[in-house]
This record gives structure tokens, C-alpha cells and sequence, in this order.
């Protein structure tokens, strides 16, 4: 089946692709060059990647993670990892200060047990 490429308009055979094989081949290199950004650049959310691959647009970077051929690390994904850690960080003081009040409470037993030995005379 014959079509017209919406990206650049060229008459193509339309197999399983949308776009025409230069087309194609344009898109390969886009994703390639944000993939190699991405390796240096983990961190690196949407606004960034468009302005240092030139060329990547929202709809591009949408397709890629829809089809997982990338992974965005998104401004959510890091307030979750944020979170989660604050939580871990919270459950670790109150492990900690469970045990410190456990040391404690056991010296204290110990130190009334020693004051307990030996005779008791009552006051009168």
C-alpha cells in the first residue's frame, strides 16, 4: 500500500511503520543521540533533553517511553524516591531509639536490682 509520510510528505510503501524509511532512519539517530545523553545524564528530565538533542520533540520522548526504548526520570519519580527514603530514614531513628530506650531501661532494672540486695531493715 502506497502512502505519503505525514513527517516530510515523500510516497512510500506503507508496511508496519507510519513514516517513511528516511524518516525512519532520522527518528534511529534522534533516539540514539538521547540515549547517549541520557547515559551521562540520568537525572535529565524532558525540558532538558529537548534543548540539548536537537531535534527531540515531547511527542518523540512520549513515543520512546511508551514503547520502552527509554526511561525519564520524572519530577513524581523523584519525590517518590524522596519520600520512600525519608521513610526508610524514619523507621531507622525509631529502630534506634527503641533500642537506646531498651539499653536504658535495662540499666535501670540492674541498678534497682543491686540497691535490693543484701538486708532490708524498715524505718520506723
Amino acid at each position: 500500500m502506497l502512502a505519503n509520510c505525514p513527517k516530510c510528505g515523500q510516497l512510500f510503501n506503507k508496511t508496519t511503520r507510519e513514516i517513511c524509511p528516511k524518516c525512519i532512519e532520522a527518528e534511529d539517530k534522534l533516539l540514539s543521540d538521547t540515549q547517549h545523553f541520557l547515559r551521562d545524564n540520568r537525572n535529565a528530565g524532558r525540558h532538558q533533553i529537548m534543548l540539548e538533542v536537537e531535534g527531540v520533540t515531547s511527542d518523540l520522548l512520549d513515543k520512546w517511553v511508551e514503547s520502552k526504548r527509554i526511561n525519564l526520570v520524572t519530577a513524581e519519580d523523584l519525590v517518590e524516591q524522596q519520600e520512600k527514603a525519608n521513610k526508610q530514614k524514619m523507621l531507622l531513628n525509631k529502630i534506634m531509639s527503641g533500642k537506646k530506650q531498651a539499653a536504658s531501661e535495662t540499666k535501670e532494672d540492674e541498678t534497682e536490682k543491686k540497691e535490693r540486695r543484701g538486708m532490708h531493715f524498715k524505718r520506723s
